[in-house]
């Protein structure tokens, strides 16, 4: 975590990276990043180790305070897997989002763009 200025108001930004192994501990580890932004605007992006129908991601959508590509195409793909996300402030609107094809990593890198919006 860290925090920014983001047009006038500040915002927490997280890298995120959550358990792989057990879901139960991604859902703790989801639940932990959530408590820390309260209700402090905040960006979460990265690996979540989760795809959309997952307890973790739900558990995002469910707050009411993000918005983003839920839905995302595949971002995991040696086992077909969305698991990379990005997630703003509910207010911003999504102007782009896409995902990158490439061997540099075992993930895909994700391209999104936002309008911010307070």
């Amino acid at each position: 975590w860290c925090a920014a200025q983001i047009a006038g108001k500040r915002v927490l930004l997280c890298s995120v990276h959550t358990d792989s192994f057990k879901i139960k501990n991604n859902h703790t580890q989801t639940q932990a990043l959530l408590a820390f932004a309260g209700n402090t605007p905040a960006i979460m992006a990265g690996d979540f180790n989760a795809n959309p129908a997952e307890s973790s991601i739900k558990l995002i959508r469910e707050t009411g305070q993000f918005t983003g590509v839920f839905d995302s195409p595949v971002t995991f793909p040696s086992k077909n897997e969305t698991l990379d996300y990005i997630f703003v402030p509910k207010s911003w609107k999504q102007i782009e989002h896409r995902i990158i094809e490439s061997n540099v990593s075992d993930h895909y890198p994700i391209v999104a763009r936002f309008e911010v919006r307070w």
